[in-house]
């Protein structure tokens, strides 16, 4: 492959993966506050893991249902949380205390822990059965670009039940990785998620599609916010730490990444990272047998098509 076609793959990988990291997140966190719903996330992938790396277990829990036990899930420590997260260790455990009292997760001796029971009495079920179709939606689109056919991952494991929950983990797993690789630059989830939230409303990073008649209109920071469960004044303050650095630029009641950021030497190592954790997603999805299923889904308008 020219080196021409691997940068237009790369930039191609970076939207959508950019796109999944965004959609993924937004379904997990429901109308939650954004560090909340983060804190919930890496709750959940630690509580997950010892399930997920068991063949066995996984087989067994990784569908719709059955839920794995509380006794099969692995509590994870507040401090873990917050380093996971970049955030301070007291800020996020008094976040843990007061989602433990809206019954969000529970406190146990051995770490934090959300139950069999509190997954079962919310819409959980529904969001990992959301995350599949965006998962499914993702591979279909990163076939077009070449990138599956590259990285050479083949859909050996098949299931025998249509592994859901396996792959919403692995999706979230590739959600906290693309964030922690932008948090090296922008040195915060919350900054993070505020840059691919702009740079999907403006469509600063398709230097590699034809240009539109029109430039996109500014992101709206009070629309920026809302969809990422901040509020207006915390994303405006987090706005102006960013355009000082550069990496976004305020235009009237709006905001845009410049497009000079996208060819910066720091973007390019995000964009190459991005390779390496769209190939470990998709070498988790073929291990549990979520690209076997994709595979054999019936069409891209009905995403898995067996889901309701």
């Amino acid at each position: 492959m020219s080196g021409e076609k691997q940068l237009g793959v790369a930039n191609a990988a970076m939207r959508i993966g950019r796109d999944l990291v965004l959609d993924i997140f937004k379904a997990w966190r429901r109308d939650l506050d954004c560090v909340d719903a983060l804190i919930l996330l890496v709750i959940t992938m630690g509580n997950v893991d010892g399930v997920l790396f068991s063949r066995k277990l996984r087989r067994r829990y990784g569908g719709v249902s059955p839920i794995a036990p509380d006794d099969l899930r692995q509590p994870i420590s507040s401090s873990v949380i917050a380093l996971s997260l970049g955030l301070p260790a007291q800020d996020v455990r008094s976040r843990i205390l007061s989602l433990a009292e809206r019954d969000e997760c529970e406190v146990t001796p051995r770490g934090m822990l959300i139950s069999q029971h509190q997954l079962e009495a919310t819409n959980r079920t529904a969001i990992v059965r959301e995350v599949y179709k965006l998962l499914y939606r993702s591979y279909e689109d990163l076939k077009l670009t070449g990138f599956v056919a590259a990285i050479e991952v083949s859909a050996f494991e098949r299931a025998e039940v249509q592994p859901v929950r396996n792959a919403a983990a692995h999706g979230a797993k590739y959600v906290l990785r693309t964030l922690d690789t932008l948090c090296r630059r922008l040195g915060d989830v919350r900054n993070a998620l505020i840059f691919l939230e702009v740079m999907r409303r403006t469509g600063a990073d398709r230097e590699d599609q034809p240009a539109p008649a029109e430039p996109a209109a500014p992101a709206r920071i009070v629309e920026v916010a809302a969809a990422l469960g901040l509020s207006p004044e915390a994303a405006r303050r987090r706005i102006r730490g960013l355009t000082s650095l550069d990496l976004c630029e305020r235009q009237g009641v709006g905001v845009v990444t410049p497009a000079r950021v996208h060819v910066e030497p720091w973007f390019a190592e995000v964009r190459q990272r991005n390779l390496d954790n769209l190939f470990q997603l998709f070498a988790g999805l073929a291990d549990v047998g979520a690209l076997a299923d994709f595979d054999a889904s019936p069409s891209v308008a009905t995403p898995v098509g067996r889901i309701v």
